[in-house]
């Protein structure tokens, strides 16, 4: 039954980095462990946030974003203004050419007094808030989520294989 057992935990360890791998790596997702309160109570330092990709006009006023600042910062705030800007092409005659809509965001911690210096464009954003994971960020470190359930796995495998061995020589 424990052989069973850490077979089970072996192969849902695995299998879980395998899914994060691919998702970070080829679809758009993102792992991040949190480093600082400014998110609280929404999401606290040392939890883990998963943000899938979206586009700019699929975003509104209180959802959760993940970009990166003017700064190069990465940063996950909620958005409190959204704004859409219309550009529309005209030929010097007055001709409509066609238009073109940008959106910029006006981001804040929840836990922050004021909102964050300037607007983020869509292309400095890097996902929407997905699901939150309290604490697993910490345990983590800085090597996200996939680092950590291969670390498990390669646990559990160590540990299932001493028992599997240990049981086929008590048994000669």
């Amino acid at each position: 039954l424990a052989s069973i057992l850490a077979g089970i935990l072996f192969g849902c360890s695995l299998g879980g980095a395998i899914v994060v791998i691919l998702a970070t790596q080829f679809f758009g997702f993102h792992v991040l462990a949190v480093q600082s309160p400014s998110m609280t109570p929404a999401i606290d330092k040392g939890d883990l946030v998963v943000t899938r990709p979206t586009g700019a006009s699929g975003l509104h006023k209180g959802d959760i974003i993940y970009f990166v600042d003017s700064e190069g910062l990465p940063t996950i705030h909620r958005i409190v203004v959204r704004n859409e800007i219309t550009l529309n092409a005209n030929t010097p005659d007055g001709k409509f050419l066609g238009s073109r809509t940008d959106f910029q965001f006006v981001t804040k911690g929840d836990a922050n007094p004021a909102i964050d210096g300037g607007d983020v464009t869509a292309k400095q954003i890097k996902g929407k808030l997905w699901f939150v994971i309290p604490g697993l960020g910490s345990l983590a470190g800085g090597g996200g989520l996939q680092l950590l359930l291969l670390g498990i796995a390669a646990v559990v495998a160590v540990r299932w294989l001493a028992m599997e061995f240990g049981s086929r020589l008590g048994r000669k």
